[in-house]
């Protein structure tokens, strides 16, 4: 399959912040500053950078108003935002289903998670519709790991205690809009924890469609979720810049 031209992105910035305590009853944890500027910038940067221009950003409906204000149409960042809100914290996925009528059909779209930076430059893609990336941790626990296996396919664990793999998955996705990947959000039922977790869409993905893995190895890589990623973020050099 040729993907389509990659114009689209997507970052989602809802959740209400809880594990940053004080500091996300200030303001939308994305906009909680890292470095030079507000956590979400750093991802539209990211996204116009690699040529995007046109942007989905998908939040909660406490924090819309002061996203807005700050954003605003986009024309300051050289791009042109959407936004819709989630109504409820239903999961990632879930708010993957609001990308309906922003993405066409078979056209290429980055998701990236609003708490998530890094200074690795989005790739060029031409011919893989679906793209993960993963960077080894030292407390995969805390996230959804890549498990190589050679014999029933590779797919991903979320949170485990006592994990296979130190390979998390990076808060970066590349998909494709097709028939298939729209049957795939459509057949997601809610975890325990209440939420349409995006590893179950991911792990169809991995079982039924073509994909790559990109490594971060070289490259820093962080939530800033909680209070010590968000302090760890903040130590880094290149965010001073």
């Amino acid at each position: 399959m040729k993907v389509g031209k990659k114009e689209k992105g997507v970052i989602l910035a809802g959740g209400s912040g809880s594990r940053l305590d004080n500091l996300s009853r200030i303001t939308n944890k994305h906009l909680l500053p890292v470095g030079t500027k507000p956590m979400l910038q750093w991802n539209v940067e990211k996204l116009v950078d690699a040529g995007v221009k046109d942007i989905l950003i998908i939040t909660g409906k406490d924090h819309l108003g002061s996203i807005v204000s700050y954003f605003g149409s986009g024309s300051n960042f050289k791009c042109k935002f959407t936004y819709k809100v989630q109504d409820e914290a239903g999961g990632i996925a879930q708010a993957l289903l609001l990308v309906d009528g922003f993405v066409k059909k078979n056209e290429f779209f980055w998701v990236i998670l609003g708490d998530n930076i890094s200074n690795y430059p989005l790739p060029s893609l031409d011919c893989f519709p679906f793209v993960l990336m993963t960077k080894v941790v030292s407390d995969p626990e805390r996230f959804g790991v890549l498990v190589d296996d050679d014999v029933h396919g590779d797919y991903i664990e979320e949170k485990p205690e006592d994990p296979e793999s130190k390979k998390a998955v990076c808060g970066i996705y590349g998909y494709t809009y097709t028939k298939n990947f729209k049957g795939y959000l459509g057949s997601l039922e809610k975890s325990d924890r209440g939420e349409v977790e995006v590893t179950d869409l991911n792990n169809l993905i991995l079982r039924n469609e073509k994909w790559i893995t990109y490594e971060l190895d070289d490259f820093e890589w962080s939530d800033a979720g909680t209070l010590e990623s968000y302090k760890k973020v903040n130590q880094w050099d290149w965010v001073w810049k």
